[in-house]
């Protein structure tokens, strides 16, 4: 008895999920499209992709060019190995 009343619920839930009112709007304006010239990307100035996209500055540091050598012994901690 609790199958079958659980399996009318389910089937219930995912029938009444299935049939949910939409919204007319869709993601059609927002959609990004390919200009004439080869590797450009044109997006709408509402699109919500422009508040993703981060630039900045080319920075160059010095890093460490030497490789330090130390004898040691490399050991994997059981505790963090799964």
């Amino acid at each position: 008895m609790k199958v079958c009343l659980t399996v009318t619920l389910l089937l219930l839930g995912g029938l009444t999920g299935c049939s949910a009112a939409r919204s007319g709007k869709t993601d059609a304006g927002h959609s990004a499209s390919v200009s004439n010239q080869a590797g450009h990307i044109k997006f709408p100035q509402d699109s919500p992709q422009l508040t993703r996209i981060q630039s900045a500055v080319v920075e160059a540091a010095k890093v460490p060019a030497v490789e330090i050598i130390a004898l040691g012994k490399i050991e994997a901690n059981s505790n963090r190995v799964s």
